[in-house]
């Protein structure tokens, strides 16, 4: 058994025969404000803070740079077909607590790498790169909320949270760091948005859409990966 089966194992044992643990995981990882209000408060902290058209650039790029982290993870889900959620994988002989069914899962039977990491995890890495403090407890939270607790009840593989992880800060700091996208969505803030009102509405409908995990872009993922 490699590494990855054993900690998924370990953390499915305490969420299957702990009711301690099963409550714990069951609330911070599938109750969605619990699991989503600190990263998004956070997030709208750090972009409404701060009257630098400079920083909110990169926080739009930030925030793009998300939305194509997310867009790569469902296509790799779709076509990788790298290794199928361990809840379904009757070979791990794990606890299946919560009885998901494969059905309910449709075309994203396939874990890697996690959607729903690579949200949270980008979002935490657009706080990071504002205020290292604010971004480093969002990076916690979420190891927690989106990283134990689905590998707990068979969700995902520790490799399927760290693949998010990674694909996620590097977008986000590639797009953030972009200079040329920046310094030109600055320009445009400055001489059409100086108040902010329309950096303002596009975080509210942004954060509105990635708080339920992005149902509209997965349904245009979906009729783009099946046309």
């Amino acid at each position: 058994m490699n590494l990855d089966s054993q900690i998924l194992h370990y953390f499915n044992d305490l969420a299957c025969k702990n009711e301690f643990w099963f409550n714990v995981f069951n609330s911070v990882g599938n109750i969605e404000l619990i699991r989503g209000a600190p990263i998004f408060a956070c997030l709208i902290y750090v972009s409404v803070s701060n009257f630098s058209a400079n920083i909110k650039s990169k926080i739009l790029l930030g925030l793009f740079g998300t939305s194509v982290s997310l867009i790569i993870s469902l296509y790799c889900q779709s076509h990788l077909h790298f290794h199928i959620r361990p809840v379904f994988d009757r070979s791990l002989n794990i606890c299946n607590v919560l009885e998901w069914k494969r059905a309910d899962w449709g075309h994203r039977l396939y874990s890697f790498p996690s959607d729903t990491a690579t949200i949270f995890f980008a979002l935490s890495a657009i706080v990071f790169f504002q205020n290292k403090k604010l971004g480093l407890l969002c990076i916690l939270w979420n190891i927690l909320t989106v990283g134990l607790s689905r590998v707990a009840f068979g969700i995902h593989y520790p490799s399927d949270i760290i693949a998010g992880f990674v694909l996620s800060f590097t977008f986000v700091w590639a797009f953030s760091h972009f200079k040329i996208a920046q310094e030109k969505i600055e320009s445009l803030l400055i001489k059409y948005d100086p108040k902010f009102h329309l950096f303002n509405i596009s975080l509210v409908l942004f954060c509105v859409e990635a708080y339920s995990l992005f149902p509209g872009v997965q349904k245009i993922m979906h009729v783009f990966i099946n046309s």
